[in-house]
């Protein structure tokens, strides 16, 4: 009977704990910004990283005009107000996002990949694909603005 009562509690952990992680919650302005750690050829950063700071985070595309222009503006701007700025291309070819990356004039040090994501999924927990985006991070770690 304890072993049937054993198995019992292990199965009611298991299902409670998948339709737990199943129950995400959308990127929305207020909520918790998704953490994860990227890094590139010089830096690892983490979101949580910025804590007490401004941070914009901008997923782009080599493939997407609007993105790749919102890229150098949404970077301009933010050296401009002294924020962190961080770019995550969601492209594969490494060789053409650094091409890309100097034919925009972009800090090289403020851009990452999507592919070299050490800790989490931020192009799922981002909801990226559903359309490449900026969010705005608060100095609290809140989405303060997302931008389409």
């Amino acid at each position: 009977m304890k072993l049937l009562s054993l198995i019992f509690s292990f199965i009611s952990v298991v299902v409670l704990s998948s339709s737990m992680s199943l129950s995400r919650v959308s990127p929305t302005v207020g909520s918790e910004a998704p953490d994860f750690a990227v890094f590139n050829k010089t830096n690892s950063i983490r979101p949580a990283d910025y804590k007490g700071k401004y941070i914009t985070l901008n997923f782009w595309s080599v493939k997407d005009a609007a993105s790749r222009e919102r890229n150098q503006r949404l970077s301009a701007e933010c050296r401009a107000a002294g924020q962190e700025f961080v770019g995550i291309c969601v492209d594969d070819d490494r060789s053409l996002v650094r091409e890309i990356i100097a034919q925009d004039g972009l800090d090289a040090t403020q851009q990452y990949m999507a592919s070299d994501i050490r800790k989490g999924n931020p192009v799922e927990s981002y909801e990226v694909h559903s359309g490449l985006r900026a969010f705005e991070i608060n100095p609290f770690g809140n989405i303060e603005r997302i931008i389409d």
